[in-house]
């Protein structure tokens, strides 16, 4: 083998990686479908057609104006990522996969609520708002990794730009939002009680990073001064 070609990058882990996304998107698309036990629902074909097409444009996006942060998503936990945060993950991933389970399950399936089909018309543009959000915190923020953690290895520093000019965790108020879009569009009110555990869960992992980065990232404790509010202006 030549110099030049053992130099060249091997693709071969970003293709798994990326196949590996591909694969998790439409397992998550198809959760509603295997709650209703069908897969004859507009309903569900809304949601799935809305997810794919902004996760892909998202993953596009990020790709190119933010590659490092894209990198580092992918990659997983990283190194010194926080015992809380590996609490809350393996908390967090099982109510985000059951949460359109259960609307399938209560939609079509055993009609245990109803909603009218007009709330998809309120849902649509509140997914797209809040993925929108969320796709906003990513450019701005290089550092918005999947875990808690202090990333030294990545010039960790504090990022007051963008949406984080409003509130200190923007991405968690685009997640919650978009949970609760799609229970809209759905058409599901059980599964607003898994939205009401992740809020909650979210409440206590963001308690927690705050503690963690005012301790151990110069310069947070005076952005939280400047910038109040950690979810919801004006409450809190």
């Amino acid at each position: 083998m030549s110099t030049s070609a053992a130099a060249q990058p091997k693709p071969a882990g970003a293709v798994r990686k990326w196949v590996r996304g591909i694969i998790n998107m439409a397992l998550f698309s198809a959760m509603p479908f295997l709650g209703a036990g069908t897969i004859r629902w507009t309903r569900g074909w809304i949601l799935a057609a809305a997810f794919v097409v902004v996760m892909a444009g998202m993953g596009v996006l990020l790709r190119r104006r933010n590659p490092e942060l894209m990198r580092a998503r992918m990659a997983g936990p990283g190194t010194g990522t926080k015992p809380f945060d590996r609490i809350f993950l393996r908390l967090f991933i099982p109510l985000v996969i059951v949460q359109p389970f259960i609307a399938g399950l209560d939609a079509v399936r055993f009609h245990w609520s109803s909603m009218p089909f007009a709330t998809v018309w309120t849902g649509v543009p509140l997914f797209l708002a809040a993925t929108g959000l969320i796709c906003w915190a990513m450019l701005a923020n290089p550092h918005a990794e999947m875990t808690v953690r202090i990333q030294s290895d990545r010039g960790h520093v504090v990022i007051s730009r963008g949406p984080y000019r409003v509130v200190r965790h923007p991405m968690y108020v685009g997640m919650i939002l978009m949970y609760a879009a799609m229970n809209l569009i759905l058409g599901s009110w059980w599964a607003f009680t898994v939205v009401g555990a992740i809020v909650a869960l979210m409440v206590w992992r963001i308690a927690k990073e705050e503690r963690t980065l005012c301790a151990e990232l110069p310069g947070y404790s005076d952005y939280a001064q400047q910038t109040r509010w950690r979810l919801v202006p004006g409450l809190w």
